[in-house]
């Protein structure tokens, strides 16, 4: 028996190649009414940057919060749910 596909995960660093490998995903989730979970990582501003004039922590909030909204307004047609999460990507 073949396994149903249920989810598909699709992670991209947002390039334009990997627009390629998101059409791809978008064709196998039609054939297997699967949904799409997409994640892209963002490297965490080093917390001595602060101290060289970098972000505060509240303007690291701030960025994260405009980075999720821009996401959201990119996936809008067709991504029902968008969030953030902060911590070490292989946690």
């Amino acid at each position: 028996m073949i396994p149903q596909i249920k989810k598909i995960l699709y992670a991209t660093d947002l390039s334009k190649n990997s627009s390629y490998a998101f059409l791809y995903a978008v064709d196998l989730a039609k054939k297997h009414n699967a949904k799409i979970v997409i994640l892209h990582a963002i490297e965490p501003i080093p917390a001595y940057a602060e101290a060289y004039g970098g972000l505060t922590g509240i303007q690291k909030k701030q960025q994260i919060d405009e980075m999720v909204e821009s996401m959201k307004n990119h996936l809008a047609g067709f991504c029902k749910k968008a969030e953030a999460q902060i911590g070490p990507p292989c946690a």
